[in-house]
Formats: structure tokens, sequence, C-alpha cells
């Protein structure tokens, strides 16, 4: 929060007074680290051209949050990210003819409206100055901080679902906007200090079937499996399923591979024994053996570090050893792929 001053006697360009004063929406053009930056006010004051305002004629108070949350919720970068070019080249900042055509959508039944009023409103009364960096803070003050954001996470999570629920995204809609946000954008501002550069976290049983997973919505390594398990067991149906085994590679190598095998639907168990890191390079070549990839590919392996690799029976999978490509929206893509190179060795057979 900040305190407001006299406008200073010499200005080079005033703006437009209407858009000064009454309810209206606020939009940094300016676009960092923390995203998208807005809020509604109603107060009258100026500001300077690096805020954009818009003027809110004749909405409703949930149409003001609904339109506020939008701005603030995931879908909201997400869509500002594919479609202003000003983000993410000499300068990230937010044009007027950018930030003026977000699609708006509002809800017309009163117990949505008053869900996103609820979550607008407590995120509104969160202040920033409130959030400091934890590493200097003392034990009690740290653990005060951490239950802020903690409340300021559920909240978030909650706004998107919503705000998904307003837009009618489908799960693989939703799940590329997640990582987009989570691991692109972190990325494209942190490069190597990012989350999408962190080692995945391999489950405790290494290998298994989809049950052998949790039954509610995973992220990580346990989403792409996941989804990428459920993609496939619809087309191997009634008969088949994959089971799953991940593969970590040698000390350094910063590689991991997921192999699938093809079993009867409902058999007991899955592969009888997993393989350790050690054993790579014999894994390596019992691949090969099967021709899952060609002879001279595997110095390739820690080259290009992504090999879809698919045989009568048997799918594997090889990239970095780095979270964002191992998500749930990879896994759609990876299972597409694979899927599709299946229908090709299926049309060559005799």
């Amino acid at each position: 929060q900040h305190s407001l001053i006299e406008v200073p006697s010499k200005v080079e360009a005033r703006g437009l007074e209407d858009i000064y004063e009454g309810s209206r929406l606020l939009l940094k053009r300016g676009i960092g680290k923390e995203g998208l930056v807005a809020r509604i006010a109603s107060n009258s004051f100026c500001f300077r051209n690096s805020i954009m305002g818009f003027k809110l004629l004749g909405l409703r108070p949930h149409e003001e949050k609904t339109l506020l949350g939008t701005i603030w919720s995931s879908l909201g970068k997400y869509y500002y990210w594919m479609t202003a070019g000003s983000w993410g080249m000499w300068h990230d900042e937010l044009h007027l003819h950018f930030a003026s055509k977000i699609p708006v959508a509002f809800f017309s039944d009163s117990r949505n409206q008053k869900n996103i009023i609820r979550i607008v409103t407590a995120l509104q009364q969160i202040d920033p100055n409130q959030i400091s960096d934890l590493g200097e803070l003392d034990r009690e003050a740290k653990r005060q901080a951490e239950a802020r954001l903690v409340k300021i996470s559920k909240l978030e999570a909650e706004l998107d679902e919503v705000i998904f629920d307003l837009y009618e995204l489908n799960e693989a809609e939703r799940d590329l906007v997640r990582d987009m946000c989570k691991y692109g954008l972190d990325f494209f501002y942190r490069q190597s200090e990012s989350i999408a550069v962190q080692p995945v976290v391999v489950p405790d049983t290494a290998y298994g079937l989809i049950h052998d997973l949790p039954d509610e919505r995973a992220e990580g390594l346990e989403g792409y499996l996941q989804v990428f398990l459920s993609q496939w067991n619809a087309d191997l149906e009634p008969d088949g399923e994959l089971a799953w085994e991940v593969i970590e590679g040698p000390e350094g190598s910063s590689v991991i591979a997921i192999l699938f095998s093809t079993i009867g639907k409902g058999t007991i168990g899955a592969p009888a024994k997993p393989t350790a890191p050690q054993e790579w390079s014999d894994v390596l070549a019992r691949i090969s053996k099967r021709s899952l990839v060609p002879v001279g590919t595997m110095r390739a392996i820690y080259i290009d570090t992504l090999v879809r690799a698919v045989s009568e029976h048997e799918i594997l999978i090889i990239k970095r050893n780095e979270a964002r490509h191992w998500t749930r929206s990879m896994a759609r893509e990876d299972a597409d792929a694979t899927v599709a190179r299946a229908m090709q060795l299926a049309d060559k057979k005799p």
C-alpha cells in the first residue's frame, strides 16, 4: 500500500480525468516475476501511465469481482502470456490494446456469484506488506508468514477452479494452463533457479499399475503417470492395460526413463523387480535388443534427452530429470505421440 501525494505542478502530459474517479479496474502495465498486478478502486486519485485504467460502468459487484478474479487467475496469466507479444520481448509489459481484449464471462447463478465474491474479497484483504522474505524473519514471524502464504495459495487454487468452471475448460486445458503458469513462467524468469528444472520426486514404489497411484489428482511424476496411463488404458480396454516402471539414470546423467509394458487386464502385480540405477547400461542394452531404440541412438539419449520409442508391447520415454518435462500436460503430449506411433506400426503389419 502506498500513500497518495499531491499532483506535481509540472506534468508532461495529463491523462483522461474521467478515469481518475468512479469504480474502475487498474492494471499495471509492467509485468515482472510477480505476474499481473491489478486492483479495483473507487476513490478519486490520478496515476501515471505505468497503470492502465478501465471504467466499470454498469457492472454489478459480483461482475467487478469476476473481472478482477479472471485477471488474477492462472487463466488470465496464460491468456496474456500467449497473446501479448510485448510480454517476454525487450520489455515485459502489457499494452492497452492487448489488455482490453481479454474475453470476459460472468456467472448467471447466485451460488457462483457469492463464491467469486468471497474468494476475491479474501484476496483483496491480504496486505502485501505482510508478505516478507522468510529468511529475514524470526521463528514466530516466519510461522505467521508461512501461514499467510498457505492461505494465499489455497485461495488462488480456489480462484483458478472457479474461473476454469466459468470458462468451461476441460481437464486437459486446465492442466495446460496450470503447468504453463507453474513451470513455464517460472522457468522464463528464474532459469536455472526455477522449480521447473528441479529433479522429479520418484514414487516410493517405482513400478506398478494405475491403481498403485493415488486416487486423487496428483502433481509431478505421479500426475504424469496418472494421465499417460489413463489415456493409454482407455485404448487398451477391455483386455489390456499398461504397467509402468521408473528407471533413474546413472549418477550424474540427469536423465530418467519410464518403461511401459502391456499386460492383460486384471493381471496381479506389475514388473517383478524394479530396475536399480546401477543397472542402467543393462537396461539400455535390453531396450536396444528389443528394437525399442535404433542402434547408435544410445549416445544421443544423453545429448538430446528426448526419446519416445514404441514397440509392439512396450513404450519407452526418456527425458531430462527436470520437473517441467514430467507434468500432466506433457503426459498428454507424450501419450498422443506414442499412440500415433503405435498406429503407424499397426498399419505396417502385413
